[in-house]
């Protein structure tokens, strides 16, 4: 599997890592009763602009994360052999810095304690946890630490909805207690180990937008693998679910950048179908009309854009978004990207599967 996370740690600044796991395949969680202790420690890791300031914030949201219980909040969603889900850091307990350091890639890490109060310490006494460890063998120790994190967690929720319903819901919501999380790393691999209360609020079904979100994603992914033509399958299956036309305009922004300017104007007008308020389209479509000669059109949009009050003789600066696409995990469950507050983690497919999906996949009426 390949794994996509925004944000580090528990929680952090919100920023995107397409990272490649190497797992250890089918971890087993316990659930056990474990011994609590008063003082707690968490772990924060960082790369890049601020690295150590960014290290320091992520070991304190984990010490604190760990300190309190149902500290973080998580909402997890499945279609097909896609996931992802969304932890949000919704109480906190003091935390105060113990030591940094820096990493031999230029990275920083920091370690974090805080304290249990009485009624945490009661709390984590009688819980009942998800016990369990990952390994992670990626080349590099920023995918190792980001890496294993993820898969532990994923795996402690997944393996406690089947504890608790005996299969895994495609759509779950929850809080989480931890006990503990501790890593070892010797250069190549890294075991974590997560202790973590899984508690449910509710379980149930996808709605149609959330489906559309999590093959929007697919097909992102596979933008960044320089795979979004032969696995536009996925995104022409999200339209199909739940048309949108933010999703037509993201398509024909990939589409100009990879010079595919008829499928980018089939995008638009879909999206103008849907939106026909919104002049944007339209702009784009008078230009993209006339760069590839359908000029009966460019005319009749010329004509509306002059009707509207809205043409301008160098339109050029609306067609240059496209050239600006980047692929993002975004969380948009009614086709309006949220607020990206919290820490959103992707699964993907493998290459071999992505293929699978892509043989296999037969866009149809729902």
């Amino acid at each position: 599997m390949q794994r996509r996370l925004i944000g580090g740690s528990l929680l952090g600044l919100v920023l995107l890592l397409a990272l490649l796991a190497s797992c250890a395949s089918n971890p087993k969680a316990t659930f056990v009763k474990l011994k609590s202790t008063s003082v707690v420690k968490g772990v924060g890791y960082s790369w890049g602009e601020d690295a150590e300031k960014n290290a320091k914030k992520n070991a304190l949201k984990e010490a604190s994360a760990i300190a309190q219980p149902s500290s973080i909040e998580f909402t997890y969603m499945q279609e097909g052999p896609y996931t992802i889900f969304r932890t949000k850091e919704i109480d906190q307990s003091p935390a105060e810095i113990i030591s940094t350091k820096q990493l031999d890639d230029g990275g920083y890490m920091a370690i974090a304690k805080a304290n249990r109060t009485g009624k945490a310490l009661k709390k984590v006494q009688y819980t009942r946890f998800a016990d369990i460890t990952v390994e992670d063998k990626s080349e590099k120790f920023q995918s190792r630490a980001l890496n294993s994190y993820a898969l532990a967690l994923e795996e402690a929720i997944t393996q406690s909805a089947e504890y608790k319903y005996g299969k895994v819901p495609p759509k779950m919501k929850g809080q989480l207690t931890f006990h503990s999380i501790s890593r070892m790393d010797d250069g190549k691999k890294m075991r974590l180990r997560m202790a973590v209360y899984v508690g449910f609020i509710g379980q149930g079904s996808l709605s149609k937008q959330e489906r559309a979100m999590v093959y929007m994603n697919a097909w992102r992914q596979a933008c960044c693998k320089s795979r979004g033509e032969i696995a536009s399958v996925l995104y022409e299956k999200a339209v199909l679910i739940y048309p949108n036309a933010d999703y037509y305009e993201e398509f024909a922004s990939w589409a100009i950048v990879n010079d595919h300017l008829k499928q980018a104007i089939v995008a638009l007008e879909k999206a103008n179908n849907k939106n026909p308020y919104n002049i944007k389209y339209l702009k784009k479509l008078y230009q993209l009309y006339s760069l590839v000669g359908y000029n009966k059109k460019a005319k009749t949009a010329e004509a509306k854009l002059i009707e509207l009050e809205a043409f301008e003789e160098n339109l050029g600066t609306d067609l240059s978004e496209g050239l600006r696409y980047h692929s993002k995990i975004r969380w948009s469950t009614d086709g309006e990207e949220e607020d990206p507050e919290g820490t959103i983690h992707f699964t993907d497919v493998d290459d071999e599967e992505l293929e699978e999906q892509i043989k296999n996949a037969k866009v149809r009426e729902e």
